[in-house]
């Protein structure tokens, strides 16, 4: 995890071949999210 702020969430990676050299590396954000508002808003 590399930052939270409110509801975002942002999670760092990296990928390692077997010689240990870092061969990609990625950021990934999220949110977290009410389920019940979520779904709400297809049912109108």
């Amino acid at each position: 995890m590399q930052d939270v702020d409110g509801a975002r969430l942002v999670f760092g990676f990296e990928a390692i071949d077997d010689l240990g050299a870092v061969v990609g590396d990625g950021r990934i954000e999220r949110a977290v999210v009410g389920r019940e508002r979520f779904l709400s808003r297809f049912s109108r």
